[in-house]
C-alpha cells in the first residue's frame, strides 16, 4: 500500500523522516505512520493519509498505481 503525499490538514507535501520512519508535514507538524495505514500520530489533523493501491514488479522493482 502506498499513500498520497498530500497532508490531510494543510494540503502540502509530506516528507519521509528516515530516523523515525514516519511522514512529516513541514507546514504544521502533522506526523503520519506509514507502517500503520498512514494514521495520524500527532499534529492538527485527525485524518490519515489517503491510501493508494500500488503494485511492485518483482523483477524490475517498478512501482505503479493499480486501477
Amino acid at each position: 500500500m502506498g499513500f498520497d503525499a498530500v497532508c490531510t490538514h494543510a494540503a502540502c507535501t509530506v516528507n519521509f523522516d528516515p530516523l523515525s520512519g514516519n511522514l512529516l508535514c513541514p507546514r504544521h507538524g502533522a506526523i503520519f505512520d506509514p507502517a500503520h495505514g498512514g494514521r495520524v500520530l500527532g499534529g492538527p489533523t485527525d485524518q490519515p493519509l489517503t491510501s493508494l493501491p500500488i503494485r511492485i514488479d518483482p523483477q524490475s522493482g517498478t512501482i505503479s498505481l493499480v486501477g
